[in-house]
Parts: structure tokens; sequence; C-alpha cells
């Protein structure tokens, strides 16, 4: 037992250089020594330090720590062996005793039994002893701890320099001075110095390092007795005691001397045990006076008496605060069944509703099938449509758009909720605003031919937007581009304009356009309303004279016109009488055809009648 202990206790602790970053240079000086390019811990730190394996799980726990220190090893093991593990931490503190996890770790079922002094850095402090018991199943052989001192000794660091001078101490301290033990205020076996085998063995069963069970014969009551008297009267004292040595079978007379160590940077008290083996001689010459074991053994049992009468009365108190938590419980538990009762009949009413709440869902997710394909019927139609749409709530603000409208505005999908006016457009509509806002009030249509500056032509619609129940929330605008139609007008008007008769003709000779002249001398002439000389009639069904004087007029008419339409001739004119009741009048008529895609030619009526002479018609090459 003391040679594994003392082997333990020989462990060094190195560090590299780099503490010297971490540690104040005071610090440094005071608690590590420098040995090459390592630093080590004074002897002085590490002779208040046990160095032992201990199983968390299997070895029975301290007692009285007031520090547990356990990081980032509880995430290891499962949720059994968790709780197992720090129910024997709960165990092991004192009171007000701190714990100290890893930062993901928690303390589980047990929260309840400690309070929070630094969440961040998980550091917990015991509120009370655990107060269910322990077992401890396991039984450790003797030759089981052989075994695990022999594993602990194979696993020491290798030996430095202040390893062999330490060495040296230890081979001074056993030639020279007697063996010691030192201990705790607990009894706790703390340190050994020297062999102390002939007066200490490990009993069977439960390891434990109270010196009360450690020590062999009359050892162990002498050196509790003396611990006590030390403990109550702070001095030094000493008592002789006669054992018979089990290794060597003989006869010894020990003095235990009992010494108070005073420890400046711990505030727990510590005492030295030594074993003076006295000859016969050293008897003679000073014996240490006797002690008187029944007064001080009596002081201890009435001190016993007392702690025992007050932890009876702390038990009862505990035992009246069960029964009166119990009987809480009890009702409690009552109160839980009674509202489990009212849970499971919300549960059926939730059921229900949750049912109707299918029936719901089923019926929006159909009308959200129908509203997707509304929006997709309106997106294809403003697609296919190519018109420029904008729309805009009461705000004026934008809420939706069509492709096409930002070859007008310089829209992007970002734009939809700002306002309108925020952008700029090429249109000469100064009055686009005041139009928007009356469209919104008086919920009546506005057109509008507007022109732009690359002067293309827009039919401007402004039309209410109307929720239901008919309610305008906005307005929709419409681009139509009416180019083509202008340019129509505009040649209608330059046809209109001229005095000659003139109408065209498409591919198949049938009348699409007439001026005002031809309307005109068709009305005046008895076709009213254009039905037989009018857009739609094909020209050359009217130019076939079947009987009359102009049957050879009309014939070279209508071939003339078929060879233009046809590409055969670069053009036809014709002179032709058409007298009236009152005069006689004579027209030329030319026929054109028209350049772009051959679609047709531009036949034209002339009335001559100023410069003819005669009687004479015909053919004008």
């Amino acid at each position: 037992m003391s040679s594994s202990i003392i082997s333990i206790l020989q462990v060094q602790a190195f560090y590299s250089e780099a503490i010297v970053n971490e540690l104040s240079e005071e610090r440094l000086n005071r608690f590590f020594t420098r040995s090459g390019n390592q630093y080590v811990v004074n002897n002085e730190i590490r002779q208040c330090i046990v160095f032992a394996r201990h199983n968390i799980l299997d070895d029975p726990p301290f007692t009285r720590m007031n520090l547990v220190s356990c990081r980032n090893m509880l995430i290891y093991f499962e949720l059994q062996a968790q709780e197992k593990a720090l129910l024997r931490f709960q165990y092991a503190l004192a009171q007000n005793g701190f714990l100290l996890l890893g930062s993901s770790e928690s303390l589980g079922s047990l929260y309840k039994e400690f309070s929070v002094v630094q969440s961040k850095h998980k550091i917990y402090r015991v509120l009370r002893p655990a107060l269910l018991p322990l077992h401890f199943n396991n039984t450790v052989t003797r030759n089981d701890k052989r075994v695990r001192f022999n594993q602990i000794k194979r696993d020491l660091t290798c030996r430095t320099e202040s390893t062999i001078t330490e060495a040296g101490q230890s081979h001074l301290l056993k030639q020279y001075s007697p063996p010691a033990m030192l201990v705790n205020e607990h009894r706790e076996l703390i340190h050994v110095y020297g062999d102390v085998r002939r007066f200490m063995e490990i009993p069977t069963g439960s390891a434990s390092l109270d010196i009360s069970k450690l020590l062999i014969d009359k050892l162990a009551p002498v050196g509790v007795t003396l611990l006590h008297k030390v403990l109550r009267d702070k001095i030094q004292s000493s008592s002789e005691v006669e054992f018979i040595d089990s290794h060597s079978s003989e006869k010894l007379n020990v003095r235990l001397v009992v010494t108070p160590i005073i420890c400046e940077i711990d505030t727990e008290k510590y005492y030295l045990i030594a074993f003076e083996v006295l000859h016969n001689h050293q008897k003679q010459n000073g014996s240490s006076p006797e002690l008187d074991f029944y007064d001080i053994s009596n002081e201890r049992i009435q001190l016993l008496e007392r702690e025992l009468s007050s932890t009876q009365d702390t038990l009862q108190a505990t035992i009246e605060e069960l029964q009166t938590a119990n009987e809480e419980l009890q009702a409690t538990n009552e109160e839980l069944m009674a509202s489990n009762e009212e849970l499971q009949s919300t549960n059926e009413e939730l059921q229900s509703v949750n049912e109707e709440l299918y029936t719901v869902n089923a019926e929006n997710q159909e009308k959200i099938e129908i509203l997707n394909r509304a929006n997709s019927d309106l997106d294809n139609m403003t697609r296919a449509a190519l018109i420029p749409t904008v729309f805009v709530n009461a705000n004026l603000q934008i809420t939706r758009f069509t492709s096409e409208a930002c070859s007008i505005f310089n829209f992007c999908e970002a734009d939809v909720g700002r306002l309108l006016s925020d952008f700029t457009h090429e249109l000469d509509y100064p009055d686009l605003k005041t139009d928007l806002l009356r469209v919104i009030d008086n919920a009546q249509a506005v057109d509008r031919e507007i022109r732009d500056w690359n002067s293309t032509w827009y039919l401007v619609r402004i039309l209410p937007y109307i929720d239901k129940p008919r309610n305008i929330n906005g307005a929709v605008i419409t681009f139509i581009n009416i180019t083509q139609v202008k340019d129509a007008q505009r040649l209608q008007s330059i046809l209109d304009s001229l005095s000659e008769h003139i109408a065209v003709l498409d591919a198949e000779g049938r009348i699409t356009l007439v001026n005002k002249a031809w309307r005109d001398f068709a009305e005046n002439n008895g076709d009213r309303g254009l039905l037989h000389t009018g857009p739609g009639v094909n020209y050359l069904e009217m130019c076939q004279v079947r009987v009359g004087p102009d049957v050879d007029i009309a014939t070279l008419a209508r071939q003339g016109i078929k060879r233009v339409l046809a590409g055969e001739s670069e053009n036809f004119s014709i002179k032709y009488p058409c007298h009236s009741t009152t005069e006689k009048r004579w027209f030329l008529m030319h026929v054109t055809p028209i350049k772009h895609h051959n679609i047709g030619a531009v036949v034209s009526h002339v009335n001559i009648t100023p410069w003819v002479e005669g009687d004479n018609y015909g053919r004008i090459e």
C-alpha cells in the first residue's frame, strides 16, 4: 500500500515553455521550477495532491470534497451511467461544494439538487447532499489492489532531473526520519513518508483511506485518540504503543507522535502522524506520558452521541416533511387524474375539430388549385396578348405588370410596391397621374391616344380595378400600339385629298380601300352605300359586262387588271367613255401593281373630258 502511494505521488507535472504566455511571472516563480526547456511544478504543491486511479461508476466516492471537476467525460457515457456518476458527485461534495462540468454536459434529472453559479462555464453549487443511499456492489480484493497499483506504476511518466533529486530526498527521509502519514481533519490519508507497511494494511472489502481502518492492532485506537486530542488542543501529542509486528513476529515499542501542520495555501487542517520505533534504552530514558484513553474516549462518545441525537432529530423532521410531501403528492395525483379525464375529453373535441380542419383544408386546397389555375390563365393571357399592362393600387403603387410594360417603363421584379410616379417614361402624357386618380375616384374608364418620343402611338386605356363586392382597389393601365392604325388613317387622309377616283385591290381583285372621290362618284351615279363598287366587291367581276356598247372596253379592262395582278404587266391604262344623261364624260383608268410582296394593285380613274376631242376612245399605251 505505502510503496504504491509513494510511487503515485512521485508523478511529475511537466509543462512546456508555452505556459510563460499564460501565467504571470509571480505565479511562475512561486509554483514552478525550470528544468531544461520545461517547467516542473514545485514539490510543495505536489505534496498537497493525491494521485490515484478512481472508477466513478464502480468505486466508492470520496466525501466532503469542496470541488469536483469533471469536464467532457460524461458526454461519452450513456444516460443511465451519467445519472449514476452525477449522483456520486452529489454524495462526494461537501455542503455548498462546487461542481464543474464541460460546455456540452448538463445535470440531467439532478438539476434541482444544484444551483447555477455560472451557466456559461457550467459551474454549479450543491444544495443538499444525496438523500438516497448509494449501493456499492463491487468488492476489491487485496490482489486486485496490488494489480491496480502495479498498473499505476507502469503508467508513470519518465524520470527527469527533478525526479532524481526527489529520489535522493526520499532516501534521506527513509534513512534518518521515522515513517509518517499525512492526514486531514477527516482522518483521511493524504500522503505517506517512508516505509509504513509495518504499521498499516489494507483491509478486505471496500477501499477506504480512513486511518482507523488502515492502522493495525492497537495503533488504530491510539492514533484516532491522539488525532482527536490534537484536533481539540491544537498542540503536538504522543503516546507509546506495544504490538507484535506481523512480518517479523517480534514485539515492537512504537511512539505515535501527532503534530498539527500549518498550510498557508489551504484552509483545511492537516496532521502528521509519525511512527518512532523505540528501543529498550530509549524507552527507559524518556517515555511519553500515558494517555487517559477513558476520558478522551468518553468525550468522543459524548460528542458522537450529540451528533447522533442531532442527526436523529433531523431525520425525524425529514420523515415528517416526507409524509407531508407524500400527502401533497397524493392530492396532486388526484388532481392530475381529474385533469387527465378533462384532457381526454378535450382530446375528443380536438379530434372532432381536427376532422373539420381536414375538410376545410381540402376545400382550401381545391380553391388554391382554382386560384393557381386562374393565375396561370391570367399570365398566359397577358403573355399571349403582348399588351403592356400595369396594375396599381389606390395609392398608385405598382402591384403587378407584364413583361411588355418594361418597354415603356424601366421596371424590374423588385419594383413591385413602389410608386408609379417614381419611374420615368417616354410618353407624352403629363396627365397620367391625374387620369389614374380620376378613374379610382369616379370608377369611369379613360381612353387616350398618346404618342411617345419615337412617334409610336398608343391607345392608353385606364380601367378601375374592382374587387368583390364591387370595391375599387386601384386601376389597370393598358397600352395598345395603334401606330399602324394611325398610318392607315394618314394614308386614307392622303387618298381622300386626291381628286382621282382611287381603289386598292388585293391579289384576288377584291376592293380593300377606296378614297373619297371614288365614294362620291359611286353615290352620285346610283350606287348607294357602295354595294356594287365598295370594299369587299370583286372588281374583276364588276368589269365583266355581257351585253351593251361597253362590252369591249370592260373586257379589255378586266384582262389588263388580271395581267397586272399576275405580274405579267408593269401597268395598264385605258381611256373609256362614261356619259351621263346630262353630259358626255371621258375617263382614263390606270392600274399599277403594289410592289410590296405583290399583294394587289391600285386602280385610278381620272376625268379627262376637258382634254378629249371627238368620240374616239381606246387603250392608251
